[in-house]
């Protein structure tokens, strides 16, 4: 197995945080949860997602005191900073939740609008993938790089909230598809989602009203990967700009398929 290549002492100090943090979530997992109810039933945190960002938010004070910090729990610590982490302590926590194993931790890091680094380590699994702007993407020590020559037939993520503003629209993208023999997935994890992308289990990622610090580190994992990243106007995510639509696909069909979602 080739191994990854030196990393920035940042991303260095990511990979180490999500692998801390994925142990503290670990000695929750299949026990008895409290939940913290946000949003919706399906918008909870859990006693593990606070415990996770509570570690998370104590080392990179420590580390880098002056850097802005957004996290899903606690929001944002703005010190006029041009870089700022970005993170999702527990994503995929109605999984967790519920003992299922996909879920992880996601830790981005961006320089004003550019995201600059990625991490997204599943703790069940051990499975780990981590990216640097210019550096490659990167899935358990061997460099990934998605194939572009992707025909008519391919396998796709698709993930919403019932009641995501384009919730009617993939929901006639994944029948669409299903009618045409593929099967539309999504297993209820970002984190999830780009690792299966990263070992090769699917081609591409529709995605409707993701937060940044589900989306953060995502967006420098698929693009050094070789996919195009865009929203559902074909323009590119600004994490600044809040809540966004994602799209991640191979070139060859990244502007036919989004010509098919906008037309639905």
């Amino acid at each position: 197995m080739s191994q990854q290549p030196q990393l920035t002492t940042e991303a260095d100090f990511a990979v180490d945080l999500a692998t801390q943090a994925g142990e503290i979530l670990l000695s929750f997992y299949g026990k008895p949860l409290t939940r913290h109810i946000k949003k919706s039933e399906e918008g909870f945190a859990t006693e593990a997602d606070l415990a996770s960002e509570a570690h998370i938010l104590k080392a990179i004070k420590q580390h880098y005191p002056t850097d802005n910090i957004l996290a899903e729990e606690s929001g944002r610590v703005d010190h006029g900073s041009e870089y700022t982490w970005i993170v999702d302590p527990l994503d995929g926590t109605f999984n967790f939740a519920n003992n299922q194993p996909e879920f992880g931790v996601l830790i981005a890091r961006a320089r004003d609008h550019i995201i600059e680094l990625g991490v997204s380590f599943n703790p069940v699994s051990g499975q780990l993938g981590v990216a640097e702007r210019g550096a490659g993407a990167w899935f358990n020590g061997q460099r990934v790089v998605i194939p572009q020559n992707i025909d008519g037939s391919f396998s796709p993520l698709v993930g919403y909230w019932p009641d995501a503003s384009t919730a009617e629209r993939l929901d006639k993208l994944r029948k669409l598809w299903q009618s045409r023999g593929m099967t539309t997935e999504s297993l209820r994890s970002c984190a999830a989602n780009i690792l299966a992308m990263l070992r090769g289990d699917y081609d591409l990622y529709v995605g409707s009203d993701f937060c940044p610090w589900d989306y953060a580190a995502l967006i420098v994992l698929a693009e050094e990967a070789g996919l195009i990243v865009s929203d559902f106007n074909e323009l590119p995510i600004d994490w600044r700009n809040g809540d966004q639509n994602v799209f991640f696909a191979p070139a060859n069909i990244h502007a036919d398929i989004l010509k098919t979602i906008m037309s639905l």
